[in-house]
């Protein structure tokens, strides 16, 4: 099955940030063999920046006049920018180590990613010290990883995960669900009144209930969802009663509070639960084709683990950055 790859670095490398300054080292150091390239460095400096500006406390003040998980930011900003430097360096030796490269689809993907954002953004990386090819090597680097993990841990990798243990995280971490959906919200983006809300929050409810009294859910829906539209003054057509269905999952960074309701009610149950612009009418169902979430739920769970072998692959190489061009590839340079 083909994934679209996952770029734990873009979001920061994308981020408005400015580098003062004129004269940088070549090198910033080594691991093992591996030489890391000052432009490198600042990317995975860039990165762990970001990841700083989103834990401070205040997110308005100066990242580097706050503290980061009990530590100065500077601080903190540079043992993460090591890390990702090391996750970098280790998964490159484990590819080699498992001959994993780049498919022919990978090295197209990578292509279109490395054109399309250097369209947008290859002047502003190269006047801050970031080339292109630096860009490339970075990029490939996630793509590489994303093959990596099935290599070591799928089932025909060389410490895959155990079958039964596989089958039962994705019963507990992923789940089947129909639902409809109640507007709080019209076409022109006008929301309802606190009124209109509250008798569409209760249309939810009572629709809960008759679904829990045997009525089939298509026939609630049509006629709840109409009334939902005669309350916001919209006009109604069929399709948008028709009950849908998805698979959602509670993995990830953020939860969203619908997917929290769903999980917390019993398979086969019956549930409501308001979004920004909806109020979503739910029932719970058992996965139909949990073979297909196979090679999601194994990135999830063991993603964690791929990136502490990549570390220690990197601390077995030797890690030797030099503090000279560390200092001179200083955070302080950064602007937001």
């Amino acid at each position: 099955m083909k994934h679209t790859k996952t770029l734990a670095f873009a979001s920061a490398a994308l981020m408005a940030l400015g580098l003062a300054g004129c004269s940088t080292p070549a090198s910033a150091g080594k691991v093992g063999d591996m030489d890391i390239s000052s432009g490198l460095y600042l990317l995975m400096q860039l990165n762990a920046y970001n990841e700083a500006a989103g834990l401070v406390e205040d997110t308005s003040a100066d990242v580097l006049d706050q503290t980061v998980e009990d530590m100065p930011a500077a601080d903190w900003i540079a043992e993460k920018t090591t890390e990702n430097i090391r996750r970098y360096a280790g998964i490159r030796q484990l590819c080699a180590e498992h001959g994993v490269t780049l498919s022919e689809d990978d090295q197209t993907q990578l292509d279109t990613l490395v054109e399309s954002q250097w369209t947008s953004y290859g002047d502003y990386y190269e006047s801050n010290g970031i080339g292109e090819n630096t860009f490339r090597l970075a990029l490939e680097a996630e793509l590489l990883a994303e093959d990596l993990l099935p290599a070591i841990y799928g089932e025909d990798g060389s410490d895959p995960v155990d079958a039964a243990e596989l089958e039962s995280y994705i019963q507990e971490n992923y789940t089947d669900l129909a639902y409809f959906s109640l507007p709080l919200m019209t076409p022109s983006y006008t929301f309802a009144t606190e009124e209109q809300q509250t008798q569409i929050e209760e249309l939810g409810k009572k629709a809960v209930q008759r679904m829990q009294d045997g009525e089939a859910m298509e026939t609630v829906a049509a006629e709840t969802v109409k009334e939902a539209y005669d309350i916001m003054e919209m006009e109604y057509t069929e399709d948008a009663a028709a009950v849908q269905t998805t698979t959602v999952t509670k993995l990830g960074d953020s939860v969203a509070e619908a997917v929290t309701a769903v999980f917390e009610t019993s398979e086969g149950g019956f549930g409501s639960v308001t979004d920004s612009t909806s109020v979503v009418v739910f029932r719970r169902d058992a996965l139909s084709s949990p073979d297909s979430l196979t090679d999601s739920a194994l990135r999830y769970m063991k993603q964690d683990d791929l990136d502490q072998l990549a570390l220690a692959a990197a601390d077995e190489m030797g890690v030797a950055l030099d503090d000279s061009a560390r200092k001179a590839l200083s955070v302080k340079n950064i602007k937001e």
